[in-house]
């Protein structure tokens, strides 16, 4: 990170740290080349890159209030790049709120993705939110996050693979198989592992998978070493359980692409302190739509008259409306 930037960043932080803690935004923060820190970051000096490690973890208070109210049923995690200079990430905890929508409850800027890191910023998010009971986490077919789930929220949590990731990691590696029907086949095989909710049927299909293409020895050694060791984790029988319809990781790719195809018009972001930034104003939006969302009830399943939202706000008596108060303003 240029002096500029860090100079900046670390003003930033200062400033979180001297609000009150309703209002301090600060989860973690480890500046790179220094040994100035907030919170627990004993994890992360088990780090081996702990000296240029660069983290700060962020939630706000209305933050903190979607994550009490709507992290009990799901929370689903994961990175993007691209956001500044220096090939830091960007991790993001989203939830399922009651409109059906995602709404990024944290975030963690971050020069090291794993599970050293992942572990550490969750453990915070944790303390930051004491009443909160994980059951179910989402994730990409990534270890690292699978496991620092578990070590921060415990072993009862069930993690999932997230479909639409795992069946672009199994199309990669069709392409070992050189016979194209053979390919077609396994392909179909391996999608109806995601619909067979039947323990039965998912062995039956295991059975046809590992004994009717002997010439496809490459590609099932892959399937059977690196997955069904954790099949728990994807197997839709495994599955059948209330997870509030979450499948896919797809709540989070979408709050990522907002950022970069409307928030920057894809054009690209340098500073760590013009992100801190944008995540603060896209914060106000998230929490504003909610609210309006949740006040004038936008739920129009049994309404297909979707003019009918307005006349139902026009309704709303003025002893109901309250003013809005943004901690962050």
């Amino acid at each position: 990170m240029d002096k500029d930037d860090a100079i900046s960043t670390r003003k930033y932080v200062l400033q979180q740290c001297s609000r009150n803690e309703d209002q301090n935004r600060i989860i973690m923060y480890k500046a790179r080349g220094d040994d100035f820190t907030v919170g627990d970051t004993s994890e992360l000096s088990k780090h081996p890159n702990y000296a240029e490690m660069f983290c700060l973890a962020l939630q706000t208070k209305e933050q903190s209030q979607m994550l009490s109210k709507f992290g009990g049923k799901i929370l689903c995690a994961d990175a993007t790049h691209g956001l500044t200079k220096y090939g830091y990430q960007l991790v993001s905890v989203v939830v399922k709120e009651d409109q059906g929508k995602g709404y990024p409850v944290s975030h963690l800027i971050t020069s090291n993705v794993d599970s050293i890191v992942l572990t550490a910023y969750f453990k915070e998010l944790q303390k930051r939110n004491p009443t909160l009971k994980v059951k179910f986490a989402m994730s990409d077919d990534d270890n690292a996050t699978r496991k620092a789930f578990k070590d921060a929220f415990g072993e009862d949590v069930r993690t999932m693979f997230c479909y639409w990731h795992l069946r672009e990691a199994w199309k990669r590696n069709l392409k070992r198989i050189k016979d194209l029907v053979a390919r077609d086949i396994i392909n179909s095989l391996l999608k109806a592992t995601l619909t067979a909710r039947r323990e039965e049927e998912y062995k039956e299909i295991l059975h046809l998978l590992k004994t009717l293409f002997p010439n496809c020895e490459d590609f099932m050694q892959y399937f059977e070493s690196y997955y069904l060791p954790k099949d728990e984790d994807w197997a839709r029988c495994h599955r059948n359980f209330y997870h509030d319809g979450v499948d896919t990781n797809m709540l989070l790719e979408s709050f990522h692409n907002l950022i970069k195809t409307v928030y920057l018009l894809r054009k690209q972001n340098w500073r760590v302190d013009t992100l801190l930034v944008l995540l603060s104003d896209i914060e106000v939006d998230f929490w504003l739509r909610y609210t309006i969302a949740t006040l004038v009830n936008t739920d129009t399943k049994d309404d297909p008259d979707k003019s009918k939202r307005h006349t139902r706000g026009m309704g709303i008596s003025d002893s109901k409306v309250t003013q809005v108060n943004l901690s962050y303003l």
